[in-house]
């Protein structure tokens, strides 16, 4: 209702800005949903001014940065299904479409030079958060030129964040259509990491497994009958 309500008003940003400065004193579990609608509201005001777009996409990747885990532990046993890999990947899918915008091209390195400090939006976060959700966001909006940039640079030791990656970058290889020489550094970049998250994807498999069927012999049979495949 709210993504509807600011694409039949899309001039009214400063009403979408008011509800950001509330949503900032949610706890956290709710301020990743908050961000969801926000972002995706934010696209619908196409008539807002680009600077206002960019300081609230950046306040969504910064809320998201600050509230994945907690969001994370709040769907463990909803759309995680009690399974923890199976909710980092359900907190991927829910929060990129909210950033899929060319907006975030836009969005600088540092937050802090789009908050001044009367606001208090844009705090200190950890900076490997920040970038592994920028990538998400450039990879679901066709930028991915940008993206490839960012992920060059991306230097993070937090192994989730590298699959929250690589997931993406393996949904934009397969459901965009990329070509040429960004085809090529994705279709590399997936072979030299497919070690370091192999473990991870064979646990997301397992998680699954009971949800998906597999032919085999001929016969169309549970994956947990069948042997484990993390590339299925």
């Amino acid at each position: 209702p709210m993504v509807f309500y600011f694409g039949d008003k899309p001039e009214s940003f400063a009403e979408l800005w008011s509800i950001v400065e509330k949503a900032s004193s949610l706890n956290l579990s709710a301020l990743f949903d908050a961000a969801v609608s926000i972002g995706l509201s934010v696209q619908a005001c196409y008539l807002a001014e680009m600077q206002q777009k960019v300081k609230t996409i950046a306040w969504v990747i910064e809320s998201f940065a600050k509230s994945m885990h907690e969001f994370r532990s709040s769907i463990n046993g909803r759309e995680g299904g009690g399974k923890a890999t199976m909710a980092l990947c359900a907190v991927v899918a829910i929060g990129r479409d909210a950033i899929a915008t060319r907006t975030l091209a836009r969005v600088p390195e540092d937050l802090s030079t789009l908050g001044d400090q009367r606001d208090a939006l844009f705090k200190p976060m950890d900076p490997h958060r920040i970038e592994a959700w920028r990538i998400i966001g450039l990879l679901e909006a066709g930028e991915i030129d940008l993206a490839i940039a960012c992920i060059k640079r991306f230097r993070a030791d937090d192994r989730e964040l590298v699959f929250m990656v690589y997931l993406s970058v393996a949904w934009a290889l397969h459901y965009h259509d990329v070509k040429g020489e960004a085809k090529k550094y994705f279709d590399q970049y997936l072979r030299d990491r497919a070690d370091a998250v192999d473990d991870m994807r064979q646990t997301l498999f397992k998680e699954f497994r009971t949800l998906v069927l597999q032919m085999r012999g001929g016969k169309l049979l549970p994956a947990a009958d069948a042997e484990v495949d993390a590339e299925a």
